[in-house]
C-alpha cells in the first residue's frame, strides 16, 4: 500500500507534529532505533518512509498515520472559520480539543509504558549477567 503524499510533504508533517509535541529529532531517532542523520533525512523528504516506520512515528507522537499523511497547515485557518466549529460556540470547540488531546496523551502514555517495560527487561537481563559473573 503506497503512502499518500510526497516524501517532502510527509516529512514536513512529521516535523510539525514533532515540534508541537516538543520532541527533538534526537529523541525521535532514539525511539525509532535509527541514527539522528537518518531521522533528519526523513523529515527533509530525502529518504523513503515505510508504512511500518510511519506507524511507529505516529505511535510516538500519539496520533494516527492518517493524521500524518493528511495534515495540511493551510487548512488550520480555514477550519477555524468553518461553521461546524463555531455553530455551538467556544465551549463546543474547546471540548472537542480536550478530548482529542486526552486521546493523544493516552496513546503517548501507552508508548512510554511499552518503552519502560523494554528498558526494565534489559536492566533485568544485565543484572542476571552481572550476578552470574560474581
Amino acid at each position: 500500500m503506497a503512502l499518500k503524499g510526497t516524501k517532502m510533504k510527509l516529512g514536513n508533517n512529521i516535523r510539525v507534529f514533532r515540534q508541537i509535541k516538543g520532541y527533538s529529532q534526537e529523541v525521535m531517532a532514539e525511539n525509532l532505533g535509527i541514527s539522528n542523520t537518518g531521522y533528519a533525512k526523513m523529515e527533509r523528504g530525502e529518504s523513503k518512509i515505510t508504512e511500518e516506520r510511519l506507524q511507529k512515528i505516529a505511535n510516538i507522537l500519539g496520533i494516527t498515520t492518517e493524521d500524518l499523511q493528511n495534515f495540511d497547515e493551510k487548512m488550520i485557518f480555514k477550519d477555524c472559520n468553518n461553521s461546524k466549529f463555531t455553530q455551538f460556540g467556544y465551549n463546543y470547540q474547546q471540548h472537542t480539543d480536550f478530548e482529542h488531546e486526552r486521546q493523544a496523551y493516552q496513546q503517548t502514555i501507552e508508548v512510554l509504558k511499552a518503552q519502560n517495560m523494554q528498558q526494565q527487561e534489559i536492566i533485568n537481563q544485565l543484572l542476571i549477567k552481572l550476578s552470574e559473573k560474581k
